[in-house]
């Protein structure tokens, strides 16, 4: 009988000094590509190890996909560009044959019990939560979009999607769970495919990503609400907020250009 390939746990696995991609992060525009997700959150655990202890979290992690990552493996170098008492500029590349093939930038923040007092607190979600909505999780081998657990909520009045629960029930590296800001990256990287998604597919690709957050995310389940998304000449720019089961996490912006065809992502119908 032949041997059964076992389906990888993590995303990435070590390798002598870098790291090796597994199925599950190939992204859904080519099997021999990688996802930007979960190279967005290689890229924060790469800067996260620069960010100078527990107490720094991360504020903004902008991130530019130059090329198209091959499955394989991967280098990544980050380095701190600022090192101030409160904030911390952290940059990195990651790069495959010692060509660059992705920059990154982040921003971690020391906090301040002093904040003014006149600045409110975002309200708790009132949104269903996760165990209350149905699963619409794609099946499929292993790759960046079937290592998503969607489950998505729909506006009662109009019939439209209102957001997207999204969960990854997997790690970042063998032993490695995901971290608060490692999660955030990889769901941010969703916010493309959900706001430029028409009865067709998802008929455009982010050549970039913005997060913004707050606070770090609790739970593992992320919503992603698109507030606002606009294509003109195949060129288009979508905004999203991040929430959790507590409330508001922080946002996330992403850039993107039509594909001349779009990719079908349909969930698992119930």
């Amino acid at each position: 009988m032949p041997e059964t390939v076992k389906d990888p746990s993590s995303f990435f696995e070590k390798d002598e000094g870098g790291f090796r991609s597994t199925r599950r992060a190939v992204g859904p525009w080519n099997a021999q590509t990688l996802g930007g997700g979960p190279l967005a959150a290689l890229m924060a655990h790469a800067l996260q190890e620069h960010r100078g202890g527990e107490s720094f979290r991360l504020l903004r992690l902008t991130m530019d996909f130059l090329r198209p990552v091959p499955a394989g493996r991967v280098d990544v170098r980050a380095g701190i560009r600022r090192e101030g008492r409160r904030l911390r500029v952290i940059e990195g590349v990651i790069s495959a044959d010692n060509i660059p093939l992705c920059h990154a930038s982040a921003v971690f923040c020391r906090g301040s019990t002093s904040a003014p007092a006149h600045l409110p607190e975002p309200t708790a979600s009132t949104v269903p939560p996760p165990d209350q909505v149905s699963d619409r999780s794609r099946v499929g081998p292993p790759s960046y979009t079937t290592s998503m657990q969607v489950r998505p909520v729909v506006h009662p009045s109009t019939g439209q999607l209102a957001l997207v629960w999204v969960r990854f029930p997997y790690q970042l590296l063998p032993e490695v769970d995901l971290a608060p800001c490692t999660r955030a990256a990889l769901t941010a990287d969703a916010v493309s495919g959900f706001a430029f998604m028409t009865s067709e597919g998802v008929t455009a690709m982010n050549n970039d990503l913005s997060l913004h957050l707050h606070r770090e995310p609790r739970g593992d389940w992320l919503a992603i609400e698109v507030e606002r998304r606009v294509m003109r000449e195949g060129i288009g720019v979508a905004h999203a907020s991040l929430h959790d089961g507590d409330g508001l996490v922080g946002d996330c912006m992403v850039s993107a250009i039509a594909v001349d065809r779009p990719i079908s992502v349909s969930p698992r119908q119930p």
